[in-house]
Parts: structure tokens; C-alpha cells; sequence
């Protein structure tokens, strides 16, 4: 008996390791995600609903309006969809990621493969100027 014990938690263990991941962010916190489809790299996307009236419509026009003042592209839009790309164990976190920037507070701001919810002006420029 003692030895099943064991084994069911050796198995469990296993299991949450393996489908589990971890999520880690970069130095300007946003992580490695799937592009909403039909979106270039190069472009600041931000998905936000257009002409909301509330504080996060809000969020998303100032940081719109300030990208677009640095020069910086971008495209808005209050609909975006993600699929997985592969069957990897890779492209399946990255879509894993982008589906937990969409369901996080808004605007989900994506860059260059890269995205996050909510970020701060300065993280997206400095996301955006990022070499890789």
C-alpha cells in the first residue's frame, strides 16, 4: 500500500509538472506569445474595445494617442483572435500565454511576438525598442 502512495504521488507530481508551465516575463514583463492572426510585426497591436467609456477604454486611448505621438506604429482593434500555430511544447505556451494576456485586464498589447496585459506606456516603448 505504501508503495502505491508513492507512486500516485511520484505520477502526480509528474503530471503537474509537465502540463504545467511556468510563465516568465522579460525585463519589460510581457512574455513570448502567438501574433493575433493577420497582425505584422513592427506594429504596437493593442486590443481594447474603441470608444470606451469606461477606465480601461480609457488606458487604451491614452496609450494609443502617445504611442502614435513618439512616432511609434499602431494598430487598434476590439476583436482579435490567436490560434496554435504547432504542436510543439513551445508553440503551445506561447498560445497558452496569449490566451492568458486576453482573458487579463485590458488593453492586451502585442509586439513583435511578445505581449501583455495592461502594460504601462513606457513598457511598450521600451518592448518596442527592444533588440533582441
Amino acid at each position: 500500500m505504501k508503495k502505491l502512495v508513492i507512486l500516485i504521488i511520484v505520477i502526480a507530481t509528474g503530471y503537474h509538472f509537465y502540463m504545467g508551465h511556468s510563465i516568465s516575463t522579460n525585463e519589460n514583463g510581457f512574455i513570448e506569445v502567438v501574433m493575433p492572426e493577420g497582425k505584422s510585426l513592427g506594429t504596437v497591436y493593442i486590443l481594447a474595445p474603441l470608444n470606451c467609456p469606461k477606465e480601461a477604454g480609457k488606458r487604451a486611448d491614452l496609450l494609443e494617442s502617445r504611442l502614435l505621438s513618439l512616432g511609434i506604429p499602431v494598430a487598434r482593434s476590439s476583436n482579435g483572435n490567436v490560434r496554435a500555430s504547432g504542436n510543439t511544447k513551445e508553440d503551445k505556451n506561447r498560445f497558452r500565454n496569449a490566451v492568458s494576456v486576453l482573458k487579463d485586464e485590458i488593453p492586451a498589447v502585442f509586439i513583435n511576438g511578445m505581449a501583455k496585459a495592461n502594460p504601462t506606456v513606457d513598457e511598450v516603448v521600451a518592448e518596442y525598442r527592444r533588440d533582441d
